[in-house]
């Protein structure tokens, strides 16, 4: 399976954020990546495990980084560009696409689609937050 994820609704509530904490540039792209290494350490996490093969057969492709996982969900990320933040999920076993729907009691809700409602919930409460301690 080949998840393409366009970051946009993430982008656009971490603006909104950023801007209200008035954050600087560098202070928001790291915070930006800090985020996505923290999505895709969710989503692998979150896949079922019986082989531990879904869970290693994990990795994100991009603009010049590349992120990996093993059987035990630890993750590794050569590289977080700056630039073009588009990229994409992808998991080679095929059997994926029926762990995304819910056909495992460990995540019958799936792994991907699940954790990016979370990471925009969590960036939409942030910039709420941010906004109302001014």
């Amino acid at each position: 399976m080949t998840r393409p994820v366009k970051p946009q609704k993430i982008a656009k509530e971490f603006e909104k954020f950023a801007k209200k904490v008035k954050a600087k540039k560098q202070e928001t792209e790291n915070a930006f990546r800090d985020i996505m290494g923290r999505l895709y350490n969710a989503i692998v996490l979150s896949t079922p495990v019986d082989t531990g093969r879904a869970r290693a057969a994990w990795r994100v492709e991009g603009p010049a980084m590349l992120a990996t996982a093993d059987r035990s969900g630890r993750v590794t990320i050569s590289n977080f560009p700056s630039e073009n933040l588009q990229f994409t999920f992808v998991n080679g076993v095929e059997y994926i696409q029926y762990l995304e729907n819910g056909s495992s009691r460990q995540a019958p809700a799936g792994m991907v689609d699940i954790n990016i409602r979370r990471a925009v919930k969590r960036i939409s409460a942030a910039a709420r937050n941010a906004k109302n301690a001014k």
